[in-house]
C-alpha cells in the first residue's frame, strides 16, 4: 500500500520539479520574462492548494480509493495537453488543470497511511510518505534534463503518461476498497471565498514583479480583495458546524507549529528548486541536463538522512530534530547569498550537500507531529497540512521570482530569458549572479523563521510521552 501511495504521489510532486530545468528554453520559446515563465510552476501549485480542500469530501462521499483514481487519471489528462500547449497562456492553463487533477493524491495516500500507522509509528511512515518530497527534487530535474537533451520540452509532460498508467493499475488491485458514505455537505460558499482568494492574492503579489512595485492597479486591486476573502473564509470556517476546513485544529499547539514550519521549509525547497537551475543555466552557462545533475547533492543528502530521521523522531521527539535539521538547513543555504558567476563548483556541492541533510533531518518530524491525533481527525489533519504546505510553496515561488526580476531589471535592464543563449560578458555575468545571491536572502529568511518555530514544538516522544500509548493532540475519540 506504500509503494502505490508514493508512486502517485511521486507523479504530482516529479511534476512540480521536472520543469525546473525547463525554464529557460520555455522562456526563450514563448519569449516572455521569469516573472511570467514561472507560472508555470506557480500555476500548478496553486492548483494543488485550491483542489485539497475537496480532498476529505471527496474521500467520504465517493470512497478514498476511487476518490485517488480519479484524481490522478484527471493529472494524467492535463499531462497531455500540457505537452499539446501552443502559448504560455495555454500551457499555464493547462498546467492548472494538470494541478486540479493532482491536488487530492497526497492528502488522501497520507490519510490512508496515518490510518494504518497510528502514533507510535507515525515517525516511520511519515520516512516512507515524505520520500516522495526528496524523490521529486532527485527524480524531477534529471529526468527534465535528460528529456531536453534528447526531445523537446513537450515530452516533460508526456513523459507522465506509461507511469500514471503504473500507477493506475497498482492501485486499482492494491488499496483498500473503502465503501463511500453518506454524502457529507460540501460548504459551497467556502470553496468560492477560498478559492478565487488565495488565487487573487499570488497574481496580486506576482503583479508586483511585472509592474516593479505594489502601485500598479493590478496588485492595488487584487491583493487587498483577495486577503478580504480569505478573512472572510476563516470567519466562516470557525462558525460553521460542517467546515470545508477544520481550522479548530490549529487549536493544537504542535499542528499548529508543524503547518507553519513545514509551509516555511517547503517555501524554501520550491524557491531553490526556481533559482538554483536558472543559475546553472544562465550564469554558469551549463546545459539543461548538467544543471539538473549538479542538483543532485541536496537531494541525495536529503535521501540519506530521511530514514535515520523517522526512528530518531520516534524516540527523542520532533523539537530537538526538527529544530537541528533546519539550522543545518539554513547553514548550507546561507552559502548561495554570496554566488558569483566564478563560485568553486566543489563549494556549491558541498553546500547543496548540507542542505539536503538538513531538510531530511527536518521534515519528517514536522509531518510525525502533526499527525499524532486521533485517527478520526487524520482525514481533517493531512487536508489541512497539505494545503498550508503547499500554498507556502506557492507564495514563494511567486515571492522569489519577484525578487529575482526586479534585481535584474535593476542591474540589467530589459533582461529577459530569452536573452541568455548570449550572455558572455564575464562583468554583466556577475550582475546577474549577485541578482541570484539577493534572492536568496530570502530563501535563508524562511529556514530561520522556521527554526524559531521548531523550537516551541513538543519535546515528547511520539507516544504523547515516555511509555505512554495517548497520541499528542485532541481528546481521542471512542471507537464505534
Amino acid at each position: 500500500m506504500a509503494v502505490v501511495v508514493l508512486l502517485g504521489s511521486v507523479m504530482t510532486i516529479l511534476d512540480s520539479t521536472i520543469v525546473s530545468v525547463a525554464l529557460a528554453d520555455l522562456g526563450r520559446s514563448f519569449k516572455v520574462s521569469v516573472t511570467t515563465v514561472q507560472w508555470v510552476t506557480t500555476g500548478y501549485l496553486l492548483a494543488l492548494a485550491l483542489v485539497i480542500p475537496l480532498s476529505r469530501f471527496a474521500a467520504d462521499a465517493f470512497g478514498a480509493k476511487r476518490a485517488w483514481l480519479c484524481s490522478l487519471g484527471l493529472f494524467l489528462a492535463g499531462s497531455m495537453l500540457c505537452g499539446l500547449a501552443w502559448s504560455a497562456l495555454s500551457l499555464i492553463c493547462f498546467r492548472v488543470l494538470q494541478g486540479l487533477g493532482g491536488g487530492m493524491v497526497v492528502p488522501i495516500g497520507q490519510a490512508v497511511l496515518a490510518r494504518q500507522a497510528g502514533p507510535e509509528r507515525m515517525g516511520r511512515v511519515m520516512s516512507i510518505a515524505g520520500a516522495p518530497t526528496f524523490l521529486g527534487p532527485i527524480l524531477g530535474p534529471v529526468a527534465g534534463g535528460l528529456i531536453l537533451s534528447h526531445f523537446s520540452w513537450r515530452f516533460i509532460f508526456f513523459v507522465n503518461v506509461p507511469l500514471g498508467v503504473i500507477a493506475l493499475t497498482l492501485a486499482s488491485r492494491i488499496l483498500p476498497r473503502a465503501q463511500a458514505g453518506p454524502r457529507p455537505p460540501l460548504d459551497v460558499v467556502g470553496l468560492c471565498l477560498v478559492s478565487p482568494g488565495l488565487s487573487l492574492v499570488v497574481v496580486g503579489l506576482a503583479s508586483v514583479g511585472d509592474a516593479g512595485g505594489f502601485s500598479n492597479l493590478a496588485t492595488l486591486v487584487t491583493l487587498p480583495l483577495g486577503l478580504v476573502l480569505l478573512a472572510g473564509f476563516v470567519a466562516r470556517q470557525l462558525g460553521a458546524a460542517k467546515p470545508l476546513l477544520e481550522l479548530r485544529l490549529f487549536a493544537v499547539r504542535d499542528y499548529r507549529v508543524a503547518c507553519v514550519c513545514s509551509a516555511l521549509v517547503s517555501a524554501s525547497v520550491y524557491a531553490t528548486m526556481l533559482l538554483l537551475p536558472l543559475y546553472y543555466q544562465v550564469v554558469r552557462q551549463q546545459s539543461p541536463l548538467r544543471a539538473a545533475l549538479l542538483m543532485i547533492p541536496q537531494s541525495f543528502g536529503a535521501m540519506l538522512m530521511t530514514p535515520f530521521a523517522g526512528t530518531i523522531c520516534d524516540r527523542a521527539g520532533p523539537r530537538r530534530v526538527a529544530a537541528c535539521g533546519l539550522a543545518v538547513m539554513a547553514a548550507g543555504t546561507a552559502v548561495f547569498t554570496g554566488v558569483t558567476a566564478t563560485t568553486n563548483e566543489g563549494v556549491l556541492f558541498l553546500a547543496q550537500l548540507v542542505r539536503g541533510l538538513g531538510f531530511g533531518l527536518a521534515y519528517v518530524p514536522l509531518q510525525a507531529a502533526a499527525y499524532r491525533l486521533d485517527r478520526r481527525l487524520l482525514p481533517s489533519a493531512t487536508t489541512l497540512y497539505n494545503i498550508v504546505q503547499r500554498t507556502g510553496s506557492t507564495f514563494a515561488t511567486a515571492l522569489v521570482a519577484v525578487l529575482l526580476q526586479r534585481r535584474l531589471s535593476a542591474t540589467v535592464p530589459g533582461f529577459r530569458l530569452g536573452e541568455t543563449a548570449v550572455v558572455h560578458e564575464i562583468g554583466l555575468l556577475q550582475h546577474i549572479a549577485a541578482a541570484f545571491g539577493s534572492a536568496y536572502f530570502a530563501n535563508v529568511a524562511f529556514l530561520v523563521l522556521a527554526f524559531a518555530g521548531a523550537l516551541l514544538l513538543s519535546g515528547r516522544s511520539a507516544a504523547g510521552r515516555p511509555g505512554s500509548g495517548e497520541p499528542l493532540g485532541l481528546a481521542p475519540v471512542p471507537e464505534g
